[in-house]
Order: C-alpha cells, then sequence, then structure tokens
C-alpha cells in the first residue's frame, strides 16, 4: 500500500467514524418513544386512573392525601401537593360535576329508541303490525331492564376513567327479566387482539375472616364465547398472596361463589353477553391503550389551580373582618376587678389595648377595615373555572354556571353559548354510542327470548320476537334535543323556512307539532293547502270539511227534463 492509499484510508474512517456519531445522535429511537415508563414510571397508567379517581370523588381529604402520599416529586408544585397543613383547601367539586353532568347532557333530553319492521330485507316498505309489536318489545325491555338508568351510569363512569362497560346475566329470583350491571374501568378488563375484544373480565373483591387474619379475595367472571360461537361465562376465584402471586382456589371456598359453576353455556345465544366501549378517542396519554379517553385528560392542571382559587376565596373571608382596638379602661368589670368578656362573646375581633385612667384621655374603640380582595379574586376564579370546564370538553352553562357573560333566553343564544358541549355530545352520540347501543340491542333481544324459551323466565307482559328477522328490524336511537326551544321561536323559525322555499308545509307542520300523529299532520296540511287554494293531487282530501254536512243527492238533466213533462201532463206546472 502507498502513502497515498494509507491517507486516503485514513480520512475516509475518519469520515465514517463522524458519521456514525451524527447518525447516533439524531436518528429515531422507536423503543424510547413508545414506552414512557422512565418519565412517567412502570405504573403509568393505574397511577393516572387513580387521580381521576379522587377528583372524581370529590373529596378534599382525598385529593390532598392522594398527593401528599402518591404523587411524588413530581415538580408541578400542585397547590394540593405544596399547601402547609395550616393552609385553608377547599375543593369546588367541579369535576364530579362534570361526569355526573355528563349522563344528563346525553341521555336527559328524552332518549327514546324506536323500531321499524321492513316487509323485505331490500324494501324500503314498512310493515306497520310488525313495527308495532317490536316496539312494544323493545319499550318493555328498556322500561323492565331500566336501561335508561344504566345508560346514564356508563355515560358518568367512563367520563372519568375513560372506558365504561356492561354486562347481561339473569336471576330468575330477582327479576323474570335480564340483569344489567356496569362497570368502570377499576373494574373490568377487556382482551383485546388484533382490536377484536375476544373476553371481557370483570372482578370483584372479597375478604374472609379466618381466627384474627383477614384473607382476601378476587373473583373473577370472564365473560366470552366457545369455539361455536355461543355465549359463555367462566368463573374462577383467586386467593391474594403477600407476594403479589395471587393463587387460584376453589369456588367454594367463600360463600359468595360457592353456589356457582365453573362455566355457563348460553346455547342459542350468539356472541358475548358482555360489552365495552371507550368514552372518547384518541387517548393522547396512553395512545398504545386499548381504552379511551377520561373526560379530564389534560384538564388536571386546571383543576387544581380552580381549587387554588377557591381556597384563596376561603381564606379572604376568614381573614377579611374588621379588627377593634377597644381600651382596657372601657372593658366592663365586676366587683372584684375582673374583665367580663362574656358579655363581648359574640364579638370576637377585637383587641385590647392599653387605656389611660386620666379624664383628659381619649379613650374611644377604634376600628380597622382590611381591604377586600374579593373582587380580584372572583375574576381570577372565573377564568380558571371556564378554563376548566372547557379542557373538559363542555361548556359552563351546560353545569349550571351563570353570570360569567350575558346570557339570553333565545334558543340560537343557547346554543351558542353551549357550543362545546353541543361538539362534544355530538361525538360522543355518533362515533360511541350509537354502535354500542346497536350490539347491545341485538344481543339484549337474543338472550331475552332465550331466557323466555330455555331459562323459563315468566314475564306479564312477553316480550319477545322469535317472528321477527333481524335482518329486516331497524332500530334507531333518538337522543333528543339539549337545547329547547320554546314554541315562538319553533314556529318562526319554520314559518321561515317554508316562505323560504327551503322546508314543506308538511315538514313545518310536523316540527311545530311533534307530538301530533300522521293523520292529523295530513289533516292540518290539507286544511292548510285549502284555505291557501294550493291545488292537491287528491280531491277527496279537501272534502275534509265537509264531513259533517249532509250529502247531497246529485240528478241527472235528463231525469229533470222527465220530471218537469210528467208534471205538465198531470197539469201540476212549475215554479
Amino acid at each position: 500500500m502507498g502513502i497515498k492509499d494509507y491517507f486516503t484510508n485514513k480520512r475516509l474512517n475518519k469520515l465514517e467514524r463522524d458519521l456514525k456519531m451524527i447518525r447516533d445522535r439524531f436518528n429515531f429511537d422507536s423503543t424510547k418513544a413508545i414506552d414512557l415508563s422512565n418519565v412517567y414510571g412502570t405504573d403509568a397508567f393505574t397511577k393516572r386512573i387513580q387521580e381521576y379517581q379522587v377528583w372524581k370523588s370529590g373529596s378534599a381529604e382525598l385529593i390532598r392525601y392522594f398527593y401528599t402520599h402518591y404523587a411524588g416529586s413530581n415538580g408541578l408544585n400542585y397547590f394540593w401537593q405544596k399547601a402547609l397543613d395550616t393552609t385553608i383547601k377547599r375543593h369546588c367539586g367541579i369535576p364530579k360535576m362534570i361526569s355526573n353532568k355528563m349522563g344528563v347532557i346525553l341521555f336527559g333530553s328524552d332518549f327514546k329508541v324506536n323500531a321499524n319492521v321492513y316487509k323485505e330485507a331490500t324494501d324500503n316498505q314498512i310493515n306497520e303490525t310488525a313495527s308495532k309489536q317490536a316496539q312494544e318489545v323493545i319499550d318493555g325491555l328498556v322500561d323492565n331492564c331500566k336501561l335508561l338508568q344504566n345508560f346514564t351510569d356508563m355515560a358518568v363512569k367512563e367520563s372519568w376513567c375513560g372506558h365504561s362497560f356492561a354486562k347481561l346475566n339473569y336471576d330468575l329470583s330477582l327479576s323474570q327479566f335480564p340483569i344489567i350491571e356496569t362497570f368502570d374501568l377499576t373494574q373490568a378488563e377487556a382482551v383485546v387482539e388484533r382490536g377484536i375484544t375476544t373476553a371481557i373480565i370483570f372482578k370483584s373483591y372479597y375478604t374472609k375472616k379466618k381466627g384474627n387474619n383477614t384473607e382476601k379475595y378476587r373473583f373473577e367472571e370472564t365473560y366470552s364465547t366457545n369455539q361455536l360461537g355461543y355465549a359463555t361465562i367462566s368463573n374462577a376465584l383467586y386467593k391474594m398472596q403477600a407476594d403479589g402471586k395471587d393463587k387460584q382456589v376453589p369456588l367454594t371456598e367463600i360463600a359468595e361463589t360457592e353456589n356457582l359453576n365453573d362455566e355457563y353455556v348460553f346455547e342459542g345465544v350468539k356472541g358475548m353477553l358482555a360489552f365495552h366501549k371507550p368514552n372518547k378517542l384518541p387517548n393522547n396519554e396512553f395512545s398504545a391503550s386499548v381504552y379511551g379517553a377520561s373526560d379530564y385528560e389534560g384538564a388536571i392542571d386546571s383543576f387544581d389551580a380552580l381549587d387554588e382559587t377557591y381556597s384563596e376565596l376561603a381564606y379572604e373571608t376568614r381573614n377579611n373582618k374588621t379588627i377593634r382596638f377597644i381600651p382596657s379602661t372601657m372593658i366592663p368589670r365586676d366587683d372584684d376587678g375582673n374583665a367580663l368578656t362574656t358579655m363581648m362573646s359574640f364579638i370576637t375581633a377585637f383587641q385590647k389595648t392599653e387605656g389611660s385612667m386620666d379624664q383628659d384621655a381619649k379613650n374611644e374603640i377604634l376600628a380597622q377595615q382590611i381591604q377586600d380582595k374579593t373582587a380580584s379574586l372572583v375574576e381570577k376564579f372565573k377564568n380558571n373555572l371556564v378554563t376548566a370546564i372547557n379542557n373538559a370538553g363542555l361548556s359552563p352553562l351546560a353545569l349550571g354556571v351563570t353570570g360569567l357573560e350575558s346570557i339570553s333566553a333565545g334558543e340560537s343564544s343557547q346554543r351558542e353559548r353551549n357550543r362545546v358541549t353541543l361538539e362534544t355530545r355530538k361525538a360522543k352520540i355518533n362515533n360511541y354510542w350509537i354502535p354500542f347501543l346497536k350490539n347491545f340491542f341485538t344481543q339484549l333481544i337474543a338472550f331475552n327470548n332465550w331466557l323466555i324459551k330455555t331459562a323459563g323466565a315468566k314475564q306479564e307482559q312477553k316480550v319477545n320476537v322469535e317472528n321477527l328477522s333481524f335482518e329486516t328490524v331497524d332500530l334507531t336511537f333518538d337522543f333528543g334535543n339539549y337545547v329547547v326551544e320554546n314554541e315562538s321561536e319553533v314556529i318562526t323559525r319554520w314559518a321561515s323556512a317554508k316562505q323560504s322555499g327551503v322546508a314543506s308545509i308538511e315538514t313545518a307542520v310536523k316540527e311545530i307539532h311533534p307530538e301530533w300523529t300522521d293523520d292529523e299532520i295530513l289533516e292540518e296540511v290539507t286544511r292548510i293547502k285549502f284555505e291557501n287554494n294550493i291545488g292537491v293531487d287528491d280531491p277527496t282530501l279537501l272534502q275534509m270539511d265537509m264531513v259533517n254536512e249532509e250529502p247531497v243527492e246529485v240528478v241527472a238533466e235528463d231525469e229533470i227534463a222527465k220530471a218537469e213533462v210528467n208534471a205538465d201532463v198531470r197539469g201540476e206546472g212549475t215554479l
């Protein structure tokens, strides 16, 4: 090798080392980006759910305990973590209000399930008789299974933890109808493989006294399907060990599970009898999770800031008292010279000062008023309140919070001020609730039929759709209007729509009178058309106003002529 090749190789080796150094410095390591355990900790998801849970509780004591014992040194300097023990601490309860209100926002506006049965799977003609029967079935299940209450409960649960669960089961000693139970993320687990849910596990915890010791157990109900696709429930009991390695034990070990079988198979019922749904997606903080995002995601900082301002208002109220300075010579005393302070026990904000017995001394009670900071704190509270509620996807008006701005009673004004709430409501209904409800009701009807035919349920109003084909039954879900217009606004809006040509008479009448039947709407439309000289295709519809009048006999012209001739022959003549 020549000296030229030597220096060339040396330069190339140095260049390769430099390029490798640059590549290592700027190369993207996806494993480190996905795994945030070095930032959050290995149990980050569990801690976050626990954090959401203490905020949902509405308990200031729990919130304080969590941030002083479990949050650690997070560097965020939260009020609930850093405030001294002697500091006045108050919780405003907004997170709890947000979750509880979510159930009302979604299901508090006259929620209805409507059933239509079509004559053929590919036909648009509705079978009125079958539709009426199907509607009776649905209404019976909604009432007897307390579905509205259960759906509302799911909406509240998933609001704070990000996910909700429901399961179907039965106990004929309690009810002749399916029993629906709802759960949050702390009580259930979804087993999802490549986006397909293969099982849902529901967990319950029990304790058993054994001498002076207490033994803890975890009971798991696994809802799944067998190889034939039929619904199954598998039961298992675990004894919780001190080392964290739980041991499976027989179901007979505790009284709560001793009468249960290891497995139940519901032959004839296809698909699982358990369901789960996200609150909303994506879960920005835990993108790899199969669970949805909480309404509290990204709002915890604003919750803490809101409570700090709220606590400052309480501190200002506590300490903003007028201080009275009373000379000692003016304090009443008994014959022995003891101060009679009990006479002033109701007025506590006073300080004793030295007084002079000199008759020329000016002895008087002096009062000092402390500057009131309430107005400025209220403004801070309002700003933090709006931020906290908006971060949770709602408008302040949705929680009944008024006074932040002038609020008109008009529907358009209400709608504008509830815009954030309406957007959240629409997204939750269309993206998550309607797909869930379609699957849920399909299984509920099938399970109820199984309950009647196989388990022997005796239902007073037999809720059975055995003769209906699911291919021709269409269920629609009406969540009602969250912002309700008054009657005059409805009439004005639809009259304007009709006048502008963007709505028909039929549509306007139907919207103005939603409680009317189809026959009542048709009669009103016909009257309006008749009174406005608008032609209709069926002339008989114009005879509605003459229904109660005597029929008019129509006589042909030749009959009239013949009658006149006969009258002349008889000499009767005509008038």
